[in-house]
């Protein structure tokens, strides 16, 4: 769709083995909103086989990028996270707007839940 995205690789594991990559594709838009492009999937099963069918991509085959993070966020309205008609029709709502999260690099209040 001729738009630059940020990459983000996250990396799942089950029972200590590697059982899924993938990358997704980030992009900020004008009001604010954190738009998503979609992402490229790929599950491994325990036999060492690949599944790539929760792979998608915004412009191609009628699919369109979703919202990731509002960029308004308002308690209670719906939107859309990923659509691509089938395969990949998340649906998102802000819950509150007083959420808490620590990780390795801090504690940190007023954030978004969902």
């Amino acid at each position: 769709m001729g738009v630059s995205c940020a990459v983000v690789e996250s990396r799942e594991d089950e029972q200590g083995r590697l059982a899924e990559i993938t990358l997704d594709w980030y992009a900020q838009g004008a009001d604010g909103s954190i738009r998503y492009f979609g992402e490229n999937t790929r599950a491994i099963k325990e036999d060492g086989t690949e599944n790539r069918a929760g792979s998608w991509e915004a412009g191609l085959d009628g699919a369109q990028p979703g919202i990731i993070m509002p960029g308004n966020p308002e308690i209670g309205v719906p939107y859309r996270q990923e659509y691509d008609k089938g395969r990949a029709e998340d649906m998102g709502q802000v819950e509150r707007l007083d959420g808490q999260v620590t990780v390795p690099y801090g504690t940190f209040e007023g954030g978004l839940a969902k």
